[in-house]
């Protein structure tokens, strides 16, 4: 439609000349403003949609921040996670072999792993350290990352500080020496293979949404492997119904790790990833109920809440020892209906209600 006027009407509509010139003339670009404003429109929706749903926790964060700030200035005690922020004070428009002498030594070589999830504060403290290393000959240090790894957005790490570190000094072609490890010992060949076609495409997207005056996140994406390496690994993407979507994944996964185990794939060589903690139980519930013969080992799926026998003996001595505990006389009534998750996950959310409505 943005490309050809003529396939805003049908050929035979009476006024199709008059269409025809009204597209070209206003439409169509009325059309490819809309089109090319979508994008930015589209995060500012789901900044505003997000921002809504979890809006009664960030007030009820920042009411617990507060007091907690109360407290502690009244004790005169103090965070420790503002260290680095009065470190960074104490630094900022400070000479900085003044800090140095403050520590009573000199550091000569210094090595940042995980670079990464670096903040923005963090690497200004850092970098006065980096400078002052790197101004001496003998000297060396070792930054080590992978913005690809950048997990931590949640607690100010910036991945485009890796990503822009030449910007980050005077002279970084002869002061840095930035290499790229881009063989892949460790994966089987057709995961590495799979990896590359999926992340390639998905890095162009992502590279869409990038600062132009920084390199794209994922430019390095592609990874190289051993010429001796054999054509062994499996990956398989399974596309679920949105309608009893837990249900499925339990299923599919029991199935699948079924085949795994006729085949001769012992039991010990399965590992199974979850995006949390709270999906463990579920999963290992069912795998014992129909695979009894795997044994499934984890911390998380043998935790006595997790069990919703036991908590649901605990919440019956809660309501017997009180009656008038509406919260656990509502999950025990709730024991066997599946909602939520289990009797134990509704005393969770329900209380969590109930001391946030105590608070408002």
């Amino acid at each position: 439609c943005r490309v050809d006027a003529s396939k805003w009407y049908s050929k035979k509509h009476a006024r199709a000349e008059f269409i025809y010139s009204l597209a070209e003339a206003s439409l169509m670009p009325l059309l490819a403003q809309a089109m090319d404003e979508r994008p930015r429109q589209w995060k500012l929706y789901k900044s505003a949609d997000l921002t809504l749903r979890h809006l009664s926790q960030l007030r009820l964060l920042g009411t617990i921040e507060q007091r907690v700030r109360q407290l502690n200035q009244e004790a005169n005690r103090f965070l420790l996670s503002d260290t680095q922020q009065l470190l960074h004070d104490l630094i900022e428009g400070s000479d900085s072999p003044f800090i140095f002498e403050k520590i009573g030594t000199q550091l000569e070589h210094i090595m940042i792993d995980e670079f990464q999830d670096t903040s923005t504060v963090q690497w200004q403290n850092f970098k006065v350290l980096l400078e002052e290393a790197m101004s001496r000959q003998d000297s060396s240090s070792l930054i080590v990352g992978d913005v690809k790894q950048s997990i931590y957005r949640w607690r100010s790490g910036d991945w485009r500080l890796l990503a822009g570190i030449r910007q980050q000094f005077e002279h970084a072609d002869e002061r840095l020496d930035v290499r790229t490890l881009d063989t892949n010992y460790r994966s089987c060949r057709r995961i590495v293979e799979f990896n590359n076609a999926f992340f390639t495409q998905a890095a162009r997207q992502e590279n869409l949404l990038s600062d132009a005056s920084l390199p794209a996140p994922y430019d390095d994406v592609v990874q190289q492997v051993p010429d001796d390496k054999p054509q062994e690994g499996m990956v398989e993407v399974r596309l679920l119904l949105p309608d009893d979507y837990q249900q499925q994944t339990l299923d599919a996964l029991t199935e699948h790790v079924r085949h795994l185990t006729e085949q001769g794939v012992a039991a010990a060589d399965i590992a199974i990833l979850v995006r949390a903690n709270n999906y463990i139980p579920l999963i290992a519930n069912h795998l014992m109920e129909h695979l009894p013969e795997v044994s499934v080992v984890s911390d998380e799926a043998f935790r006595l809440d997790a069990s919703p026998a036991v908590m649901t003996i605990v919440l019956a001595l809660r309501f017997l020892a009180h009656p008038d505990d509406i919260i656990s006389r509502a999950c025990l009534c709730n024991v066997n209906s599946g909602r939520i998750g289990g009797p134990f996950q509704c005393y969770a959310y329900a209380r969590q209600f109930h001391i946030y409505t105590s608070v408002q």
